[in-house]
């Protein structure tokens, strides 16, 4: 039963994806519809909280694996795309545009069923094409150019993965990731290389945010929310093969939150500021390979409804926000978002951050404390702006899309009675209150910080800079 649940949960938005250019009168409830009944799967894998091992064929063939991890981050991929169509309900976009979403959802599924490299491969590069047809769906010479560099990008750091791939199946005569631990550093350090560039994670990630910046507001949603989980993913898997390989990611993880920590302090566009803090979360994501199925819960809920708001809001930029104001609404949407990701109770990113330092090795814990103040002192710049009653020409379906991803983020933040302790409240309670004393201080104050490193040419030398640096590590 569970493998043709599993299988109808793949092949039903592939097929939906294709058909509803023959419905074009109807296509936009059918993919309500599936994105709808898919919702039930992911929460029988949680609820069961069992895994299981499904291989279609031999060791040529298919492998997948399911868990609870893997439920949570269907069920965040669910829960996102569902938001996104939604919101994206009454702008006439085309079928064309309701298509490549539904075949983005499926390949991300797909990427997050799979357990050998070739079925991750697959989907991750069908992923890739649905998302430049998405990025470039306005055809406009901006839009091209960022999806041709995100394209680019993606496409080479998919080619060192492949050789790390071959390596991995000429030592152990399969693609399974269970033979990345007995393979040589070069493969470890080739497919860690791709994983990293592909699901933004530290310097191979530095073309996260000009590219989620860039896109319109439902595609950054989709990009921060879902789409490069999809790529830190299989870190997740391959941390619990061994101990070297785990200290190695933890170490990545690390890395990635201040490099994307430290920059959002000084953001000044609020899509920028979104986006860089993706740089970062996406550290915490896979610091604690245990639950970092619950953190992407409550990051993907969080980072959508907070890109799915920018849309709405009169400017970009923090100063005008400060000074004009937003919507009482909106900005009610966005406090709730911005606490959550804060860690504040009783919210889904408290439980998710406790859950996440009680799985910290001793070395990480002190690092990753500090770190915290990042993210409150960047989204203490969000609280602070002024709200008003205004009359806007906001949707019901757009307030459909904020409720149901900020409903659920604060149903989440029950779901686990265990994280409310006093203590564990207390440690949430103190970073935040001693980032928003530094907020208060920084006020005012500017850094310009260099974003030279994000040029194509320049992305190219920093995944070289990793190779190595990676290849390092798994050699010693």
């Amino acid at each position: 039963m569970i493998k043709s649940a599993t299988l109808i949960h793949l092949a039903l938005p592939f097929v939906v994806g294709f058909l509803v250019y023959l419905l074009p009168k109807g296509y936009r409830l059918i993919c309500v519809g599936v994105l709808s009944v898919s919702l039930s799967f992911p929460l029988y894998l949680i609820l069961n909280d069992s895994s299981v091992f499904l291989t279609l064929k031999n060791n040529f063939g298919v492998t997948l694996y399911l868990d609870a991890t893997t439920g949570y981050f269907l069920l965040t991929n669910s829960l996102v795309t569902l938001a996104t169509l939604i919101y994206c309900w009454q702008e006439g976009r085309s079928v064309f545009f309701y298509s490549q979403l539904m075949i983005l959802f499926a390949s991300v599924n797909g990427a997050f069923l799979s357990y050998d490299f070739i079925t991750f491969y697959v989907a991750i590069e069908v992923l890739s094409i649905a998302a430049f047809l998405l990025i470039t769906y306005n055809r406009n010479s901006h839009s091209i150019w960022i999806g041709l560099r995100y394209l680019f990008v993606s496409n080479v750091s998919m080619l060192f993965y492949l050789i790390g791939a071959v390596l991995v199946y000429k030592a152990n005569h399969s693609f399974s990731f269970q033979g990345l631990a007995n393979s040589p550093p070069e493969a470890i350090a080739l497919i860690l290389l791709g994983l990293t560039v592909k699901g933004g994670v530290f310097v191979s990630g530095l073309w996260l945010p000009l590219t989620h910046a860039s896109v319109e507001t439902p595609l950054s949603a989709l990009l921060s929310g879902i789409v490069v989980k999809a790529g830190v993913f299989p870190l997740i898997r391959l941390a619990s093969l061994g101990e070297d390989l785990e200290v190695i990611i933890r170490f990545i993880a690390l890395a990635a939150v201040y490099l994307g920590g430290i920059q959002i302090i000084w953001a000044k566009d609020i899509k920028r500021l979104l986006a860089l803090s993706t740089l970062s979360q996406l550290g915490y994501i896979i610091a604690s390979p245990k639950v970092a199925g619950f953190y992407a819960l409550s990051h993907g809920l969080a980072k959508a409804a907070l890109f799915l708001t920018t849309g709405k809001l009169p400017s970009r930029n923090l100063k005008e926000l400060w000074q004009t104001g937003i919507n009482r609404h909106l900005w009610w949407v966005m406090t709730v978002s911005s606490l959550s990701l804060m860690g504040i109770p009783p919210l889904a990113g408290f439980v998710a951050k406790t859950l996440t330092f009680q799985q910290l090795l001793p070395w990480q814990s002190l690092p990753l404390t500090l770190a915290t103040l990042f993210t409150v002192i960047a989204f203490a710049k969000i609280l602070v702006i002024p709200h008003k009653e205004e009359k806007t020409g906001i949707h019901l379906n757009h307030w459909l899309a904020f409720s149901l991803l900020t409903v659920v983020t604060i149903i989440s933040g029950f779901v686990i009675p265990s994280a409310y302790t006093l203590d564990k409240v207390v440690k949430s309670l103190i970073p935040t209150a001693t980032g928003l004393m530094v907020s208060l201080s920084l006020r005012g104050k500017e850094i310009q910080l260099p974003t030279s490193w994000e040029n194509l040419e320049n992305l190219l030398g920093m995944m070289s800079l990793t190779l190595i640096g990676l290849f390092w590590m798994a050699l010693s």
